[in-house]
C-alpha cells in the first residue's frame, strides 16, 4: 500500500515542474492575448480616426465648393450689368439667402481696383452718394500705394459693418 500511494521520484519532479509551468503558461497566454487585444484596439481606433478625418475632409470640400459658388454668382454680376448698382448687389445677396445658407459669413463685398491718381475722386464719389451713408468714407489703411482695393459695394449687417470699419 505504501508503494502505490507514494509518488516516484520522477513523477514528483514532473509534478513540481508542472505546477511551476501552469502559472508561467497562463502568464504567457495572458500577455499574448493582451497584445492581440491592444493591437486590435489600436487598429479600430485608427480606422475610426481615418473615417472621421475623411468625413471632415468631405465637409470642408463641400463648404469650399459652396463658397466658390457664392463667389461665382457675384462674379457674374458685372457681366449682366456694368456697372453694378447697390440695388442689384443687395438684391443678389438677398436672392442667395446669405444669412440662412452661410450663417458664418461676415460680409460680401465688391472692391474695385483704384489706382493712386484716382483715389481722391473715388473717395469723393462714395462720400457724395448719400444712399450709401458713408459721409466720412476714406480708403483704409491710409498711406501711399500704387493701387487700392476699397469696398465699394458691401452686404454686411450692423455688427459686421462696425467690424469691417464701413
Amino acid at each position: 500500500m505504501g508503494a502505490a500511494t507514494k509518488p516516484s521520484a520522477g513523477r514528483a519532479k514532473f509534478l513540481r515542474y508542472g505546477i511551476a509551468m501552469v502559472p508561467t503558461l497562463g502568464l504567457l497566454a495572458s500577455l499574448l492575448l493582451w497584445q492581440l487585444v491592444a493591437q486590435r484596439d489600436a487598429e479600430e481606433t485608427e480606422a475610426r480616426f481615418h473615417e472621421a478625418a475623411q468625413h471632415m475632409t468631405r465637409l470642408v470640400q463641400e463648404r469650399m465648393l459652396r463658397a466658390l459658388d457664392l463667389v461665382a454668382s457675384f462674379h457674374g454680376l458685372p457681366a449682366v450689368s456694368e456697372p453694378v448698382s447697390r440695388v442689384q448687389f443687395r438684391r443678389q445677396a438677398e436672392t442667395l439667402g446669405l444669412p440662412d445658407r452661410f450663417p458664418g459669413l461676415v460680409a460680401v463685398q465688391f472692391s474695385p481696383l483704384v489706382a493712386a491718381p484716382e483715389k481722391a475722386a473715388f473717395e469723393a464719389r462714395v462720400r457724395a452718394d448719400i444712399s450709401l451713408g458713408y459721409p466720412d468714407f476714406a480708403i483704409r489703411p491710409s498711406g501711399a500705394r500704387p493701387y487700392y482695393l476699397p469696398p465699394a459695394l458691401s452686404r454686411a449687417d450692423g455688427q459686421q459693418r462696425a467690424c469691417l470699419r464701413l
